[in-house]
């Protein structure tokens, strides 16, 4: 049990800094950029700034990998 709360308070010790900083930083885009992305298109562009393109060129591994 005890390894379970540890799980469970480092998820929230990273997630919580995490996100409030995601929300600051959004704020401060300029008003055309601030729209949520979709997790395909973080996929590929994370995939495409790795050179990892060739990895996730099929629907069924794009798929796989959002």
């Amino acid at each position: 049990m005890n390894r379970i709360v540890k799980g469970l308070i480092a998820g929230v010790a990273a997630t919580v800094p995490m996100t409030l900083l995601m929300v600051v930083w959004h704020r401060r885009l300029p008003r055309t950029e601030q729209y949520p992305l979709p997790p395909h298109e973080i996929t590929m562009n994370a995939a495409e700034d790795a050179h990892m393109e060739e990895a996730v060129d099929n629907p069924r591994e794009q798929a796989a990998a959002t």
